[in-house]
């Protein structure tokens, strides 16, 4: 990713979150035509990963700041401060930012996709639907490809939720992180982390 260019992680990507037209009241009608721009409810949404050190003890970990829009057309965003990860723990947290993100060059992560709304036009509220939405993720410099496997939800005229099937496994590799996450390793102490690191997410958008 590049100095204050935009994340994520996955969703990965936003990839899914296709916003589904109203269906009125009274006679059941077909649902209209994607119409207008969606907006990632951050506090309504949640990306998680999960860590593996001394090939033994699992830890799940978070990010907290994220935002995103879905377009009329289908060109999907999310945006991830990658400033804003959350282990529970202040000092790792800190290690993080400083030593594995590096932050002050890297502030975000971004995931970009292009769905096609007519896949989930026929969706009512209440109905879900499961897609592999490709995306491209932007992180620490580098562009990579991935597929999210994806549940989306209409919970009502206005409001789609997507969500992860099944964990995205990013490798820190892939992102020039494998160095970030040796450094952690030596500064923690560990015998060794693992660089595949599983990622899920639930995003809520509104119309």
């Amino acid at each position: 990713m590049k100095p204050h260019s935009r994340i994520f992680l996955p969703s990965v990507l936003a990839l899914s979150l296709v916003p589904l037209a109203a269906c009125s009241g009274g006679a059941e009608q077909e649902p209209a035509p994607l119409d207008g721009s969606w907006t990632l409810q951050n506090d309504q949404s949640r990306l998680s990963f999960m860590s593996v050190k001394n090939g033994a003890i699992i830890e799940s970990h978070k990010f907290t700041d994220l935002s995103g829009t879905v377009s009329d057309s289908g060109v999907a965003e999310v945006t991830i401060d990658l400033g804003s990860v959350a282990t529970n723990i202040d000092a790792r947290d800190q290690r993080m930012r400083d030593i594995l993100f590096q932050v002050d060059q890297f502030p975000d992560a971004v995931v970009t996709a292009q769905i096609d709304p007519a896949q989930f036009k026929a969706l009512k509220p209440g109905e879900s639907q499961t897609e592999t939405i490709p995306a491209a993720l932007d992180l620490h410099g580098t562009k990579a490809d991935l597929n999210a496997d994806v549940e989306v939800t209409r919970i009502g005229d206005d409001t789609v939720r997507v969500e992860t099937v099944t964990p995205i496994m990013v490798n820190a590799a892939d992102f020039s992180l494998d160095q970030g996450i040796e450094q952690l390793r030596e500064v923690a102490g560990l015998d060794a982390i693992t660089g595949n690191v599983p990622v899920s997410f639930v995003l809520t958008y509104t119309r």
